[in-house]
């Protein structure tokens, strides 16, 4: 038999023994323990290549540079008023920092001040020294294509930023600017095309350009009639009475450019877009036009294999109101406005100033055009 002592020392031993509940629940505490250790380094991983992983990058459009400019408020900004010349060739609105999120800016054109700007906005025709200061900040300014641009060689190391029409400048220019309504609206007006009478109108001051935009004009007039307004068809015609001719009396418009550039894309576009006419485009790509302009609002000269079947379909538009009014309802969705340089330069102002562009025409070159000996027709 076994003594009191024995028994004792026996069901010590049992009671330190773990149940096979406590193993299965220990198994169980492990088993979470490393499933929440995975989890947290999947979520880690995703973090960091969220953040700091390589990104498919997106064409620098509006979102991606021009509002993200406007977005980028400086820490600092300078105690005094920074001072900015802008030279006489260059249109600008003495009210332009209105509503700015940094607008501690001034602008002048008083030639006497230039040597104490801050910055200086100029144009490769400005009639300004082209000695810069070390304290200045130089913005070249570039509206027009390379093919009808001179020469920049003489403002090689000089220029800090360049503000032109194309999305890869240092200050995005474009001629105009869509935004879209944040909240939907009826259209303003009515687009009827019955009230208008005229068929294509093309205000034009540069008769023969690179792009050769004429030869498509002119078979189209073999179709359709076209009025030629300007230096090159029925005289000149002041802004506003090109404006209201938009709006009252024609359905379309030529909105040819005189240059095949990258990103060149003018005014001709913009200004059919507000005033209620509807844009035949030659130019950029179709794909670009896309990027910039609202949706549906245009018609692209390349979408048609001949200028023949451009006009059957401008016939088409011109004779079904219903399908002519489709390409105005954008309206309800879209607004032009401008892209707010000067806001965005004097954000960057309150910063020093580091960068210089060596060579001009390495950036800004006639290899970003494509020469057109004659366009299809």
């Amino acid at each position: 038999m076994m003594g009191s002592d024995e028994r004792l020392l026996e069901e010590s031993t049992l009671s330190q023994k773990p149940s096979r509940l406590s193993l299965c629940m220990l198994r169980v505490y492990k088993l979470a323990k490393s499933l929440v250790i995975a989890l947290l380094l999947v979520f880690l991983l995703w973090f960091l290549l969220i953040n700091f992983g390589p990104r498919k990058r997106k064409l620098p459009l509006h979102d991606d540079v021009i509002q993200q400019q406007l977005m980028d408020i400086p820490r600092n900004t300078k105690d005094d008023y920074v001072h900015i010349y802008v030279a006489d060739d260059i249109p600008v609105d003495y009210n332009v920092f209105k509503g700015c999120p940094v607008s501690n800016c001034v602008i002048y054109r008083n030639d006497s001040l230039l040597s104490q700007a801050d910055a200086v906005v100029l144009t490769p025709k400005s009639k300004i020294t082209t000695v810069r200061p070390p304290h200045q900040t130089w913005i070249m300014s570039l509206m027009e294509s390379p093919l009808n641009t001179q020469d920049l060689e003489e403002f090689h190391g000089k220029i800090n930023y360049i503000a032109s029409y194309r999305y890869d400048s240092d200050f995005p220019t474009p001629y105009g600017y869509v935004k879209k309504i944040k909240q939907q609206l009826p259209t303003k007006r009515h687009i009827n095309s019955k009230e208008k009478s005229g068929k294509i109108l093309w205000l034009v001051s540069n008769c023969f350009t690179p792009s050769r935009r004429d030869v498509i004009a002119d078979a189209l007039s073999q179709y359709m009639t076209v009025d030629i307004k300007g230096k090159c068809g029925m005289g000149r015609v002041g802004t506003e009475e090109g404006f209201r001719l938009m709006r009252e009396e024609y359905k379309f418009y030529l909105a040819f450019e005189n240059s095949q550039c990258k990103d060149y894309v003018t005014e001709k576009l913009f200004n059919a877009l507000r005033n209620d006419i509807l844009p035949i485009v030659y130019g950029e790509k179709k794909s670009f036009y896309e990027k910039i302009a609202p949706p549906h609002s245009f018609i692209h000269v390349d979408d048609f294999d001949s200028v023949k079947k451009l006009a059957e379909y401008l016939i088409y538009l011109d004779k079904t109101p219903s399908a002519y009014a489709e390409y105005f309802k954008w309206k309800s969705n879209y607004y032009l406005s401008n892209s707010q340089f000067y806001c965005r330069l004097c954000s960057k102002l309150q910063e020093k100033t580091t960068k210089v562009y060596g060579s001009l025409n390495d950036w800004w070159s006639k290899k970003d055009c494509t020469q057109v000996s004659r366009p299809k027709i």
